[in-house]
Parts: structure tokens; C-alpha cells; sequence
């Protein structure tokens, strides 16, 4: 028998994503619906002496506005994509976070 989690909703308002079939929702849905493939040679390091020299990257360069190049830089680069997928879900839901109550709302992870 399943119980509820709790009597709160939740909405989903806006969504953001950063993977290896583009920078953005957008692109990342048309890439995925026109059957491309993220899959390609591995360019973020050298991969000669490894047996698989094939993986899927997210994109090396995209618009993060929040951070400067700087911060990019001494970021380890997870969090750098999370924060790239969290605007353009702050973007998408048409918040205004100078007027939101943020212990009203989370971001979800998956």
C-alpha cells in the first residue's frame, strides 16, 4: 500500500537541461526527437591510450549569465552545467527572483 508523501503540490514551471546533445532544452529536444546522437570523440582529454575513445560530453562552451569566466574556471564543471540547466529553468518559468520567496521553491536534480 502506497501512503502520500504529503499534501503539498508541486509544479514544475520551468525546465532547463545542458547535455551532450546541445547546450539548451530546445536544441537538446530537437536533437533527441530527430534521432541524433550525443555520442562522439572524446575531446576534453586525451583519450589515445584508453581502449574507448567514444563518449557523450555535454558542450565545452555555453552561456552561464550568472557566472563570470573566472568563477567558470574554479568551479568544478558538474556544477557548472547544473547552474547552466537552473537558469534556463529560472528563464523558462518566467521567474523574477528579486521578488520570489525562495524557501517556496527547489530545483530538482536528475
Amino acid at each position: 500500500m502506497s501512503r502520500p508523501l504529503s499534501g503539498r503540490r508541486v509544479v514544475v514551471t520551468g525546465i532547463g537541461c545542458v547535455s551532450p546533445l546541445g547546450p539548451d532544452t530546445e536544441s537538446t529536444w530537437n536533437a533527441a526527437v530527430s534521432g541524433k546522437s550525443g555520442v562522439s570523440a572524446i575531446s576534453r582529454f586525451d583519450a589515445a591510450e584508453y581502449p574507448v575513445r567514444i563518449a557523450a560530453e555535454a558542450p565545452v562552451e555555453f552561456d552561464v549569465g550568472k557566472m563570470s569566466s573566472k568563477e567558470k574556471r574554479r568551479t568544478d564543471r558538474f556544477v557548472v552545467l547544473a547552474v547552466g540547466a537552473a537558469e534556463q529553468a529560472v528563464r523558462g518559468a518566467g521567474l523574477n527572483l528579486e521578488d520570489a520567496d525562495l524557501t517556496r521553491w527547489g530545483v530538482a536534480f536528475v
